[in-house]
């Protein structure tokens, strides 16, 4: 928490920062629903849902390095997360997928869709150092993804749920190894997937 005045910012385990007045005892603004912080280079990415943008900050400067216009309502995307590795920042917001470069001030390298892409409400995404992204749906489906060239690869669960809103996705995953958590309102279960060394 940080206090100046009558106006409190509060962190909360629920990943919201949020801006309070004290005196009426009433939340002003959500600043942030999501954040990451990058130690190694000092770096936070931030979601707002007050003004629907993504920001990078330079901690160690304390300014905002790049600034995105996901031109959504994150508070009622229903899901929204994030992941930064390296120059990289990969978004979802209810069932889109888009990665960024967040060098100079931040540009979309790519929307991430197409005939065996993501349809279903994403509920997880894991950003690979080998430059492979894995996303996990609401129904049920695990993704594989080149974020260099900006292609679906493959599907390496594939939905075999006929309700496509029962299901919620977790994702955990290495270079080699892949930990799919499914659960719905009658099964949880856990996936071990050995990802394919070999692509490209």
């Amino acid at each position: 928490m940080s206090l100046h005045g009558t106006t409190l910012v509060s962190g909360s385990s629920d990943l919201t920062l949020r801006v309070w007045d004290i005196v009426d005892g009433k939340c002003l603004h959500i600043l942030a629903i999501e954040a990451e912080f990058e130690p190694e280079r000092g770096l936070v990415v931030s979601g707002s849902s007050d003004d629907g943008t993504i920001r990078v900050w330079d901690v160690q400067r304390g300014t905002c390095i790049a600034l995105i216009g996901c031109r959504h309502n994150l508070r009622y995307t229903g899901n929204f997360g994030m992941q930064l590795r390296g120059n990289n920042l990969a978004c979802y917001y209810a069932s889109e997928v888009k990665v960024w470069d967040i060098r100079e001030g931040g540009s979309c390298l790519h929307h991430l869709h197409g005939g065996n892409g993501q349809t279903s409400t994403i509920t997880s995404l894991q950003l690979l150092d080998s430059g492979l992204l894995v996303t996990g749906s609401r129904n049920g489906s695990v993704k594989l993804w080149d974020v260099k060239k900006g292609t679906f690869v493959r599907d390496l669960v594939r939905s075999r749920w006929g309700d496509p809103g029962r299901y919620y996705c977790n994702l955990k995953a290495s270079e080699t190894l892949l930990v799919c958590g499914v659960r719905s309102v009658e099964e949880a279960k856990l996936i071990l997937i050995d990802l394919d060394a070999s692509y490209p």
